[in-house]
């Protein structure tokens, strides 16, 4: 008899935990139209989500994107960014320096990680992590402002850096940008002068 009990029970016990996994795929496939299924659509949805200030709700597109492409970089990349708004900080990071071990030369995950590792108050791997995103992409304004505003923060004066004329995509006049400010300063096509003489 008390066999029968405890068979009976078993039973019961795993059909609870197949209709929890029922529900549970149920759950993400409802979900799925609300990430979008192509590759578009939930990265679509995902802003949408940020642009309205919906970060719990934006977390939930890039996990849902990541029970059905689990390799994504740009999801991890969107997971972390997101756990860093939302104060998580200890997680983002961690998320980060996962994606930078598979895209170690990734400029927007090398911003990501440093803007955590600045609001963990680690300003000096921020300005390394800055550093290294910079030079694999110099003609980052955002990167070189997130790194402007680190130097700040730290009481330091940012300095210009030079910017490489293959990544700064040249001047009108044929002349190479000396600083980052040069390169994104307005192009004039006439000057006017005026003197006492």
């Amino acid at each position: 008899m008390r066999l029968d009990h405890q068979t009976r029970f078993s039973k019961q016990v795993q059909a609870h935990i197949c209709c929890a996994g029922l529900a549970l795929g149920l759950a993400l496939l409802l979900a799925l139209p609300a990430c979008g299924q192509s590759d578009d659509d939930w990265l679509a949805n995902l802003r949408k989500q940020v642009a309205a200030h919906r970060l719990a709700s934006a977390l939930d597109v890039a996990n849902a994107r990541l029970t059905i492409a689990p390799a994504d970089t740009d999801a991890l990349g969107w997971r972390a960014r997101i756990l860093g708004w939302l104060g998580r900080l200890q997680e983002a990071e961690s998320e980060f320096r996962a994606v930078l071990r598979v895209t170690p030369r990734d400029p927007d995950v090398l911003g990501g990680l440093a803007w955590v590792l600045a609001r963990e108050q680690r300003q000096q791997e921020a300005l390394t992590l800055l550093d290294e995103a910079i030079e694999i992409d110099p003609a980052r304004a955002d990167l070189r402002e997130q790194r402007s505003v680190l130097l700040r923060s730290m009481g330091q004066a940012p300095e210009e850096r030079p910017i490489p004329h293959a990544a700064s995509g040249g001047s009108l006049r044929g002349s190479v940008p000396r600083t980052a400010q040069e390169a994104f300063a307005p192009e004039f096509r006439h000057e006017i002068r005026i003197s006492s003489d």
